[in-house]
């Protein structure tokens, strides 16, 4: 049983079909690559997954529960957190009162736990921010503030995490950075979705990878086979 499943999704705004009838599964414990051009529908999709966007019909299951149609708070509540494009942080806050918001219930440790500056120190320095836990977190670069995001949606003990580009606009050492924390916690029990640009990235950290042209599905398989799919050379990667 796949941990997250989509079936048939189908969203549209105005005249535009973004999603046209997209299936696929997220193993558990996997790190799955979603790739595909820009326009392709990978930011709508993660959008429908976590309840930004409802979509006109299709399914989505997770932990064989549908999800589909709830608001964000509520899936993010059941263990499914998301980064986003351009981080979204707290500028305003130090990085250890930015780690102190998120919590959920029902996780390992009790919410007080969760709010505790000792348990926002431990994932600023698994992040490598443990030196700026008192900076504002509108001082950070952008990679810096990419690495805050990603704590404070760990800080949550999610089963599941979508990255929406964790390597866009950042440099080579702190691609690196972001390939070993992703792994590392892959390696504790956690999921990944990962939509990313950067095919070297994606080729060399996923176990799996579905790819999107045209608001649909076309491959979906290991990198070794999407690598060499005809229809995903002529879609996206090139001769």
């Amino acid at each position: 049983m796949p941990l997250l499943h989509v079936e048939r999704i189908a969203k549209s705004f105005g005249g535009i079909q973004a999603l046209r009838g997209c299936t696929f599964d997220v193993d558990q414990g996997s790190v799955t690559g979603l790739i595909g051009p820009n326009g392709s529908g990978k930011t709508t999709m993660f959008n429908v997954i976590t309840g930004y966007t409802h979509p006109e019909s299709g399914l989505v299951k997770y932990h064989d529960a549908t999800i589909q149609g709830q608001s964000p708070r509520t899936i993010f509540e059941r263990g499914l957190g998301r980064t986003f494009q351009a981080p979204r942080i707290f500028g305003r806050l130090s990085l250890v009162e930015n780690l102190k918001v998120p919590t959920r219930q029902g996780t390992s440790h009790e919410p007080s736990r969760h709010r505790s500056t000792e348990w926002a120190e431990e994932w600023l320095a698994f992040v490598g921010l443990a030196q700026h836990r008192q900076t504002m977190a509108g001082a950070l670069s952008y990679g810096q503030r990419k690495l805050l995001e990603f704590a404070i949606v760990l800080a949550a003990e999610p089963d599941l995490v979508l990255l929406d580009e964790p390597a866009g606009g950042v440099n080579p050492s702190m691609i690196e950075t972001m390939a070993h924390l992703i792994t590392e916690t892959n390696g504790r029990g956690v999921t990944f979705l990962v939509v990313e640009h950067n095919m070297g990235f994606v080729m060399s950290l996923c176990h799996h990878v579905v790819v999107m042209h045209q608001g649909q599905v076309i491959a979906d398989g290991s990198p070794d086979a999407i690598q060499s799919n005809p229809a995903v050379l002529d879609a996206y990667l090139g001769d």
